[in-house]
């Protein structure tokens, strides 16, 4: 929907004001931009569009994609493959995690 693309673009905007070396690109230009590029690295999607087209983009244009993901990230996904109330059992355990002493 245009209210779901207008959010999304509205999005981009923000995170890209956020940085100095980000290029805002449209997709036809990042065709051309990754010519010569033969790995990227990128913040994980995990699900959804994005995770979508990523898989395809890797395998056309044969880049190599890091994905980055954050330690709580992954720790917290172990408590969200059976649904919300799965999750919602974990949060003391995924906020114990999040909130301990750094070791020194």
């Amino acid at each position: 929907s245009s209210a779901v693309k207008h959010f999304k673009l509205n999005l981009i905007k923000e995170f890209a004001n956020k940085f100095s070396n980000i290029k805002l690109i449209s997709s036809i230009e990042l065709i051309n931009e990754l010519r010569e590029i033969k790995s990227v690295d990128l913040i994980y999607p995990s699900i959804g569009d994005n995770y979508e087209f990523i898989k395809l983009f890797q395998k056309k244009y044969k880049i190599k994609v890091k994905n980055l993901v954050r330690p709580e990230d992954l720790y917290s996904w172990q408590f969200a493959k059976k649904g919300f109330f799965k999750f919602k059992e974990n949060i003391g355990t995924i906020n114990n995690f999040l909130f301990k002493p750094e070791s020194v």
